[in-house]
């Protein structure tokens, strides 16, 4: 046993993967915040691709989204379409340069060591653990859960 089994062991190994991760993001210009509104906004169905909701995904206020929106735009990687019935409505849309940007998205590295280090049953006992671990309503760290809504 390593003490890395342990849980303050485990819980510096989640911080460390954590920042290596963030520090990959800083690329192409983008923020780490800026990469994961991008992600969320190609993934998400279209109910779900609004300002509101990306900031709930992303635990954030709607100012923060805002000015993350704005720079995208500004890069021309998304932009903002308002709805017909309701113009006060928008729907975030990635653009051809966005979907561009993502083929060169920094977390495919990281998905390559996964898949080049972990074996199928350690890739799928980690996810599990993970999963459980931030997306459990029922696990909370000083009354704030771990996981985003």
């Amino acid at each position: 046993m390593t003490g890395d089994e342990k849980p303050d062991g485990i819980a510096m190994l989640i911080d460390r993967a954590g920042r290596a991760t963030r520090g990959l993001q800083f690329m192409d210009g983008l923020s780490p915040a800026q990469w994961e509104a991008l992600r969320y906004v190609s993934r998400a169905n279209l109910h779900s691709r609004n300002p509101s909701a990306l900031a709930a995904f992303l635990g954030t206020t709607k100012g923060t989204v805002s000015q993350t929106l704005i720079a995208l735009e500004g890069k021309g990687y998304l932009r903002r379409e308002r709805r017909a019935r309701d113009r006060r409505a928008v729907r975030l849309e990635i653009t051809p340069a966005g979907r561009a940007l993502l083929r060169k998205d920094p977390l495919r590295r990281i998905e390559a060591l996964v898949v080049a280090v972990l074996s199928p049953a350690l890739r799928a006992a980690l996810a599990d653990g993970l999963d459980r671990l931030l997306d459990d309503p029922g696990r909370h760290a000083d009354g704030r859960a771990l996981g985003v809504s």
